[in-house]
């Protein structure tokens, strides 16, 4: 995947925009956008990015990421406790680059709450060859993150990312122009419909 690696600054100006409210809900133009991908970095040399807080802390298995597979620094973790708002996995989950042995582990890059996991025994890393990012922003102001485990099919089309709203992404997003786009459909709709695609996270 074609992928844009920020420094520090820019990934703080967009924590801090995200912590301030930038994401509206609102419907964006799709004219003249060019889909912006964005690495998500909650580190910096001194440990977690600013924003970043830590609510609560456990341990447990990890293995390498689904949602996120295509970094190697990403893990999915199998907790030893249930936690609230969590259940009993997690993914994707970031390792620090600066030695500490635990990761953080994210429901969404808008979400900055993380949960802080100590791997029972060292994080082994599998990423899996993927081509799609953990979350998405569309156009309809719509935010939305991927779906891990068995979802759905419609012909050959998997249900890949649950969004705000109750919405659903089908299939893989198409970035053959500068502005991907991805089948969308509305809660309680029954048409899929193509939505322009702002933000991609990995």
């Amino acid at each position: 995947m074609p992928c844009r690696r920020l420094g520090v600054l820019a990934f703080v100006v967009a924590l801090v925009c995200g912590l301030a409210g930038c994401s509206s809900g609102k419907s964006v133009s799709s004219r003249s956008i060019v889909t912006q991908v964005l690495t998500f970095h909650p580190f910096v040399s001194t440990g977690p990015a600013p924003g970043i807080t830590i609510g609560l802390k456990t341990t447990g298995d990890c293995i390498g990421s689904i949602a996120d597979g295509g970094r190697p620094d990403t893990y999915r973790c199998f907790l030893n406790n249930t936690e609230p708002g969590h259940g009993n996995i997690i993914d994707p989950c970031f390792k620090s680059p600066n030695g500490e042995t635990y990761v953080l582990c994210f429901q969404s890059p808008w979400d900055h709450s993380a949960l802080e996991v100590q791997p029972t025994s060292e994080a082994t890393g599998n990423p899996l060859a993927s081509d799609d990012p953990w979350a998405l922003k569309l156009t309809n102001g719509r935010e939305c993150t991927y779906v891990t485990g068995a979802t759905l099919l419609i012909g050959k089309m998997r249900l890949n990312y649950g969004c705000t709203n109750g919405a659903q992404l089908w299939g893989n997003p198409d970035h053959s122009k500068s502005l991907w786009t991805i089948d969308y459909q509305a809660n309680g709709s029954k048409s899929l419909v193509r939505v322009g695609i702002i933000t991609a996270y990995s």
